[in-house]
């Protein structure tokens, strides 16, 4: 995943990994513009990176970004924002948002405030409630409900992960340059086996962000994915249409702050299929 013909990382998305400890296990999911983990909270060294984070954590503030503590039950840390985690939480959910998506905008200011009363000893399980994340829509409901919090605006329409393989497809082999300008809907279309009208709604209202992050982000995804239910590390890539590992990794790092191993070592991925 480029940005143009360029890595992530050359975009200055991150300068540290982060140590991970074994400590973390939990749970996985990913939707169109998003990234959840839910479980143990580490401390972690210094890093940053492209994605937008979102910590749920509890108790006393433990996320330190920039210069200064951050408080709040719900912190926001932006896009290539240095941060580290200093404490223990035995329950978290951690939220990473493509900076593209259209949630981004309200997420970008620096202290979004959260609302709808939330307590700050039992911030997780106010969201979660009887949730555990064990499929994909319990994982997009969690994510709906951090944002509900944040008083950041919903989808425009019904995002849903497509889980379409010919569409997925398609997309994934639009070039990494791509834009929506640039996009050949006939084609894409003809490709997919769908009327262009459909995809065209689609591409508006169930994406959540510009094709062309999308198209960066789907294939992140999907290597992660494929890398996380046992695939190796070329396979992955290649499925993807990454130049190689090395360049799979660099987007995953560059993305998440964290190599494809150490995203494997969170916890258990849940499929979107």
């Amino acid at each position: 995943m480029h940005w143009a013909q360029a890595p992530l990382h050359a975009r200055g998305s991150h300068r540290a990994v982060m140590n991970l400890p074994l400590q973390w296990r939990g749970r996985l999911a990913a939707g169109p513009w998003w990234l959840l983990y839910s479980g143990p909270l580490e401390p972690h060294d210094a890093h940053r990176h492209h994605a937008i984070q979102v910590v749920v954590h509890g108790g006393v503030p433990c996320v330190t970004a920039g210069d200064a503590v951050r408080a709040g039950p719900i912190v926001v840390v932006p896009a290539r924002e240095t941060h580290t985690i200093q404490d223990h939480r035995d329950h978290s959910i951690v939220l990473f948002i493509s900076p593209e998506a259209h949630v981004g905008p309200r997420l970008r200011q620096r202290d979004p405030t959260p609302t709808g009363g939330i307590e700050r000893r039992h911030p997780v399980a106010q969201i979660l409630g009887s949730l555990r994340t064990a499929n994909w829509s319990q994982a997009d409901e969690a994510v709906r409900r951090i944002l509900d919090r944040l008083d950041v605006p919903g989808e425009r329409g019904t995002v849903r992960w497509w889980r379409q393989p010919a569409l997925d497809d398609a997309l994934l082999r639009l070039p990494d340059d791509v834009d929506l300008h640039g996009v050949d809907l006939t084609q894409l279309a003809e490709q997919a086996g769908l009327p262009v009208d459909r995809l065209a709604t689609a591409l508006e209202q169930e994406i959540g962000q510009p094709i062309g992050s999308y198209v960066r982000w789907l294939r992140l995804i999907r290597a992660t994915e494929l890398f996380l239910t046992g695939n190796d590390l070329d396979e992955a890539a290649n499925v993807a249409c990454f130049d190689g590992r090395t360049a799979f990794t660099d987007a995953c790092t560059s993305m998440f702050g964290l190599t494809p191993r150490q995203l494997s070592r969170l916890g258990t991925w849940t499929s979107g299929a």
